[in-house]
């Protein structure tokens, strides 16, 4: 007879999967709060109406070159390698796995669409949990098939969105022509309707006019408007971009190699890979990332241009060399000086609750039922909010891990996953 089930005792816990959870939940903060801040175009390029200040330009940079889908491809890593844990050790003591895991991920797709359709459209957790019922049907497959599945998929993601950005790089016009729209029909607008619909529609550039309405909603609102333009962009993200963009496929390769990653050891105190690792993947992802970043930079192109995705079908792999250089560096730092990032563990293991609490946070500055600031920052204060953001939950998570064993939406995870919040041991 299986024993009841319970969660993983926290003595079992492993201190580098801690520190990079916690590193990958700040990291990806950097890329999210343009998007949480700003109109959804502002976040391709450091400005696409006008000439931006050398300060933008720079964090602009930066955050693309060593922030944008590193990070993110970390938390999918660390999800995979998660998820072939839990498996097996539930398989280790003969509980139902696949009944408890389901229960998991569902509760987990709860979470994100609550998150995603209520706070902010660009939630990642209902992806992971679609994502992760049909990859934890392969916990026990060996690691070798795990990462030639990966390749695939990686592939095939890559091929997708490839094919996408170069069908759009032929039709982007970087100088579209105005949208004239008839005196009578601005006349013929509701006077009841709030004041930056009017203006929007003034506008006779398409990009201008979008960042307008997604201004005014988010900044303005109602929050009959807000809750609309969220709604909407979130089913617009889950029905069509993530499906037929190639995220699904990515994100399905990034689970299967972090599963690979866990069952080869990648953790023992003797595997060699932590260091490989650092010493090449490190170095080729920053040679690549810098310098695919740096060509958009000096010649002015948008990322969406057509050298901008070419630039991109580069940067795709060196992307993922990157966020491995950093998986080795924080495992050989974890083995080395462990005092020194242990802090980073805490926010680890409560990276669910952090990943909503920075949404809660940013949105209640930007948002109109907050400070109303949504498209009226620049990219230097944007990165003093993320700064302060990190320190702020940095302090809490050790702080509330002094006092209790989880987090409050881990604990919540787990009751509803399992029937009780305490972990055993």
């Amino acid at each position: 007879m299986s024993e009841t089930a319970r969660p993983v005792a926290a003595s079992s816990r492993i201190l580098a999967l801690d520190v990079l959870r916690g590193v990958a939940v700040f990291g990806i903060l950097f890329v999210n709060i343009a998007v949480m801040s700003g109109p959804i175009v502002w976040a391709m390029a450091p400005d696409p109406q006008a000439a931006a200040p050398l300060p933008d330009t720079l964090i602009w940079a930066g955050t693309k070159a060593l922030c944008e889908g590193k990070f993110i491809a970390l938390f999918s890593l660390m999800f995979g390698m998660g998820l072939q844990l839990q498996t097996s050790r539930l398989d280790a003591r003969g509980q139902p796995v696949n009944r408890i895991y389901v229960r998991r991920l569902l509760v987990l797709a709860v979470f994100g669409a609550i998150h995603g359709a209520l706070l902010w459209w660009g939630d990642i957790l209902f992806v992971y949990a679609t994502v992760g019922f049909v990859v934890f049907w392969a916990h026990r497959w060996p690691a070798r098939r795990k990462l030639q599945l990966a390749a695939v998929l990686l592939g095939a993601g890559w091929l997708l969105q490839s094919s996408n950005l170069a069908l759009g790089a032929l039709f982007w016009d970087p100088d579209p022509p105005p949208m004239n729209i008839p005196p009578e029909a601005l006349a013929a607008l509701p006077e009841s309707l709030p004041p930056w619909i009017h203006e929007a529609f003034r506008q006779t550039d398409p990009l201008a006019m979008a960042s307008t309405l997604e201004i005014g909603a988010y900044g303005q609102g109602p929050w009959v408007w807000s809750g609309g333009f969220r709604l909407v962009t979130w089913l617009a993200m889950v029905l069509l971009n993530y499906p037929f963009g190639g995220i699904l496929l990515w994100v399905g390769g990034m689970f299967f190699a972090g599963m690979a990653a866990l069952q080869s050891g990648l953790f023992d105190e003797d595997s060699p890979w932590p260091r490989r690792l650092v010493l090449v993947a490190l170095p080729v992802g920053l040679l690549f990332e810098i310098g695919t970043t740096g060509v958009l930079v000096a010649t002015g192109s948008h990322p969406y241009s057509p050298l901008g995705v070419a630039m991109w079908v580069v940067s795709y792999f060196s992307k993922l060399a990157l966020a491995g250089g950093y998986l080795g560096a924080v495992i050989v730092l974890t083995r080395r000086v462990p005092f020194l990032l242990r802090a980073l563990a805490a926010p680890g293991r409560l990276a669910l609750t952090l990943y909503l609490m920075q949404t809660v946070l940013v949105t209640s500055v930007m948002l109109h039922w907050g400070g109303g600031l949504f498209g009226q920052l620049g990219r230097p204060e944007l990165l003093g909010i993320v700064l302060a953001v990190i320190l702020l939950q940095l302090v809490f998570a050790n702080l509330w891990l002094v006092v209790f064993s989880m987090g409050p939406l881990e604990r919540l995870w787990r009751w509803l996953t399992y029937g009780r919040a305490r972990p055993v041991g």
